[in-house]
């Protein structure tokens, strides 16, 4: 693929701005869940929900993206999921009951699921695997370093205010990012940033069937959805299990979900250095997760080793994700948004699916946490070694 030239320092800084009002929709949010159980008086497993329905919203968003992008603007697209993520935020603040809240962060998912798309869309189009593996890890590894002080904001807003104050904090961050994206539309000159504003007149039906035609791009797609549903599922699930090893468990919670987002940060910049880590680092994460969930079978629960645990885990997605994120954005041709939408459904519809499978079926124990993980990174493995088999080669990035 013809490699266009690197992307403008004004795209970069556009793409952390809108990503990163996801570091504000979670883990801000998982340490204050067994306030918000308490507070409202629901069984903690309800209040869950608020997680995995968010996730649902998010997936179905990326279907409404389907049936819009081709009818409003790219800063209306914008404008239009931080107005209702907003609305969202404070309504999920006023609430009196659960349902309330369930409802609004399913709203927020909704609304904030064009955001992230139109990341990939605006670094991956015109790119090959491995120049957009490094676009992606650069912005993913800035973003991933953005929430880790969140969950310690969430931890003390919750203190001193109560837990609806995150939903607070959240409407006004995103009224800040709304700003300038109100303000350039309306100049009627939108900077170079915006220059993917539609995506390409090509029919759908060819769209999809450039992108189900490319086995390498199936294949990194579903490595994709397995390595981001890990990467969701981390912080949620540390706030889950943490009660189980902590007395102080809003506390530990809060740290050790910052402590996961910093090293998912750290091994996306690794991955920005060296493209071609995606195999040794899944071999190495993979390894590292059975061990830990074989010791976590046979020992007494720890909190220093669960910690270390999650830690060594999230560096391993940081290097493995953004490689089969690229790979599956650059399969297929042009039209990046639409492509990236498509993706985006599965994505995060496989998110959902992991999250609600773990809150509801998986108990909150440290061996639940690793065995889950385990598992997610073996079928990432056999999908790779299938695909060296077959000739697919889908983990080589350097050579696309």
């Amino acid at each position: 693929m013809a490699e266009s030239a690197a992307t403008p320092r004004s795209e970069i800084l556009l793409c952390i701005l809108l990503w990163s009002l996801g570091g504000l929709t979670g883990p801000m949010l998982y340490p204050v869940l067994p306030d918000m159980a308490g507070a409202l008086n629901e069984a903690p497993a309800r209040v869950h929900l608020t997680v995995s329905l968010f996730f649902a919203g998010f997936a179905l968003s990326h279907l409404v993206l389907l049936r819009l992008v081709e009818r409003l603007d790219f800063l209306d697209l914008i404008a239009l999921s931080l107005v209702l993520f907003i609305v969202a935020s404070i309504l999920a603040a006023l609430a009196a009951n659960v349902e309330t809240v369930i409802a609004a962060r399913f709203v927020q998912g909704l609304s904030y699921g064009v955001l992230p798309t139109a990341v990939r869309a605006l670094l991956c189009r015109n790119r090959s695997a491995a120049a957009a593996n490094r676009d992606l890890s650069i912005v993913a590894g800035v973003v991933f370093l953005i929430p880790i002080g969140t969950p310690v904001a969430g931890a003390a807003l919750a203190e001193r205010f109560g837990w609806s104050s995150v939903f607070w904090f959240q409407w006004i961050y995103a009224l800040a990012v709304l700003v300038p994206v109100l303000l350039h539309r309306k100049t009627g000159e939108p900077p170079e940033q915006y220059s993917v504003r539609r995506v390409a007149r090509v029919p759908t039906a060819d769209i999809l069937k450039r992108m189900t035609a490319d086995r390498a791009g199936l294949v990194a797609a579903a490595q994709m959805v397995l390595l981001y549903s890990l990467v969701m599922l981390l912080p949620f699930d540390i706030a889950r299990v943490v009660p189980s090893l902590s007395e102080h468990a809003m506390r530990d919670a809060a740290i050790l979900v910052a402590a996961s987002f910093a090293a998912i940060a750290l091994g996306s910049f690794l991955a920005a250095r060296r493209t071609s880590a995606f195999t040794p680092g899944l071999l190495a994460t993979c390894g590292a997760a059975a061990a830990l969930a074989a010791v976590e079978a046979l020992a007494q629960p720890s909190l220093i080793r669960f910690g270390v645990g999650t830690t060594l885990i999230s560096v391993g997605l940081g290097l493995t994700v953004w490689s089969a994120m690229a790979r599956a954005m650059t399969a297929g041709g042009d039209a990046p948004l639409f492509r990236s939408a498509v993706l985006g459904f599965v994505q995060y519809g496989g998110a959902f699916l992991v999250v609600t499978f773990t809150s509801l079926c998986v108990p909150p124990l440290a061996f639940g946490h690793f065995a889950v993980a385990t598992g997610v990174l073996v079928s990432v493995l056999l999908l790779t070694a299938a695909s060296h088999r077959t000739g697919i080669g889908a983990a080589r990035v350097a050579e696309q």
